[in-house]
């Protein structure tokens, strides 16, 4: 078992949106680059906003590598080696915010699926209309820069056929390196492709380096539901980390985010359940953590 793997017998607070925290400040990340434009443009200010969340008491960074890609990056006109590197880079930039934390902090490369690739929002969807051989190919090709990660996080998957094409790349993860996989859904039960959880979730189980599985940039509401699912085939540890519960559509986010309070009282239901990586993505900030982090050290009886 990896130092992460055994970190899990408790549970642990996740960070937040990442691009969220950019944009706070001032970044304009309408590109198909995303957050990991600024790996080469801004790294300081990934650096700064890792450190807004471990000030805020996250206990696991993910990587502004999410749509970082070896295809994406020589379209900017980058080598392979050059784009590895530059991948690797957002490990070496989460690593300095955890090396000046007061408490330990856990960093975690994050893998974006296909669908942050093409960068049409298809990781909603899961209608990439390519073999299984193109999804195994495009996760393997990123393997060699998460090596120096603490685990890599294959996140925000729609579908059964990349769950499977994970399963089969994590073969060729470094020794010793550990991963999650966690699911974008749509409702209380099926992904955004919409194929059932346990489904999806039981081709992921293939993995022996699997070390936990769950959901990301899910709607907060449907998250307990989905999780009693993936429970009910599995002990792995489980994830947890909503967006805000707003629509994107046509360039915007529509409807009221949820409210500190409202997220800390769901994520007591979901440690109830299993939930051992608990945090946030889209619209997530630093005072939502901080009512996580309540629910985490002071859980409900």
């Amino acid at each position: 078992m990896t130092a992460f793997a055994k970190a899990l017998s408790v549970p642990r607070l996740l960070d937040g949106g990442l691009a969220t925290a950019l944009q706070s400040q001032g970044h304009d990340l309408s590109d198909p680059l995303w957050s990991a434009r600024l790996l080469l443009d801004a790294p300081e200010s990934i650096v700064a906003a890792h450190q807004q969340f471990v000030s805020a008491g996250a206990e696991v960074l993910t990587t502004a590598s999410y749509q970082a890609s070896i295809p994406g990056l020589q379209a900017r006109g980058l080598s392979t080696a050059e784009a590895l590197a530059c991948i690797e880079s957002a490990t070496d930039l989460a690593r300095q915010a955890a090396e000046a934390a007061a408490h330990p902090v856990w960093v975690a490369a994050s893998a974006g699926p296909y669908g942050a690739f093409l960068a049409d929002g298809s990781e909603y969807r899961g209608d990439y209309g390519v073999p299984l051989e193109t999804l195994v190919g495009f996760h393997r090709s990123r393997l060699p820069a998460f090596a120096s990660a603490d685990v890599v996080a294959f996140e925000t998957v729609p579908c059964r056929i990349e769950a499977e094409a994970i399963a089969r790349a994590c073969e060729d993860l470094p020794e010793g390196l550990p991963a999650w996989v966690s699911f974008s859904a749509a409702d209380e039960a099926y992904t955004c492709s919409g194929e059932a959880i346990e489904l999806c979730v039981a081709s992921v189980l293939e993995s022996p380096r699997v070390a936990a599985v769950g959901i990301n940039c899910t709607a907060p509401e449907h998250v307990l539901g989905l999780l009693q699912r993936i429970r009910a085939i599995t002990d792995l540890p489980l994830v947890a980390y909503p967006n805000a519960g707003r629509r994107y559509d046509d360039g915007a986010w529509h409807g009221e985010p949820i409210a500190p309070p409202a997220l800390a009282r769901l994520a007591q239901s979901w440690i109830e359940v299993g939930a051992r990586l608990v945090g946030g993505c889209c619209q997530i900030g630093d005072a939502h953590l901080h009512g996580l982090r309540e629910a985490l050290q002071h859980p409900a009886p």
